[in-house]
């Protein structure tokens, strides 16, 4: 009897330790994975930005290296961490609109100056002026102040996170009856159970950074047939 309990007790500290490990290479591979794509979402950003001006046959065949060279990290930096690299089928997919003539009203939460740059380029190249803030608390301030179509939600923001800010905007939605406002992850933390984790603070969507700017402008298209539908994802 003795021996049983003991080899129980082993038994139980063997299979603390191996979640213990295995938390701890979770979150060794997320900031892994964080920490890359963040500079290589300023890299593709503009990247992309630039492919829609008007380049010489010489600077557009540079930027395609560029391009492709940016892509081939991406891919091993996904193969590191366990993120699929088989992205989704996207159809060519316009910028969205409003349902009015009036334009499309966005709020962004970016606390890194390359990404904020980036986000501005892309959607300033469709007609879209964000208004972009530094951080969550700054983000319910705004949320708070004006009327908004969509969301854009970082997630590794200062004074508060991006989990935190839409919790705060989901519970006074709540006590206020205010219409529920679209928020869609725009973070370079794209692991699976990252992604769950948005989910369940209240996000309606997520777009992986570095940003692709045909799954930019899908996802905001989702979240705006959502906030029409009255749905919540």
């Amino acid at each position: 009897m003795a021996q049983d309990h003991r080899n129980a007790e082993t038994d139980g500290r063997v299979a603390a330790d191996m979640d213990a490990a295995d938390r701890a290479r979770r979150l060794f591979l997320a900031k892994l994975s964080h920490d890359i794509r963040t500079p290589l979402n300023g890299v593709l950003g503009m990247a992309q930005a630039m492919a829609a001006d008007e380049l010489t046959e010489a600077q557009r065949a540079r930027l395609e290296t560029l391009r492709r060279s940016g892509e081939a990290l991406l891919v091993i930096l996904n193969d590191v961490v366990g993120v699929s690299n088989v992205e989704p089928a996207i159809a060519e997919v316009s910028p969205p609109a409003a349902s009015s003539d009036r334009p499309l009203r966005i709020l962004a939460a970016e606390d890194n100056a390359v990404n904020q740059v980036v986000l501005r380029a892309l959607l300033e190249q469709a007609g879209i002026e964000p208004f972009i803030v530094d951080d969550g608390a700054a983000a319910v301030d705004a949320w708070q102040a004006g009327a908004w179509d969509v969301i854009l939600m970082d997630v590794q923001m200062p004074i508060m996170d991006g989990p935190s800010a839409t919790r705060a905007i989901r519970a006074a939605e709540r006590t206020s009856g205010r219409r529920r406002t679209p928020i869609v992850a725009l973070t370079a933390g794209a692991m699976a159970h990252q992604v769950a984790e948005y989910a369940a603070a209240g996000m309606d969507g997520f777009i992986a950074k570095p940003i692709r700017v045909e799954a930019l402008f899908s996802g905001l298209e989702a979240a705006l047939e959502l906030a029409e539908a009255g749905v919540a994802a």
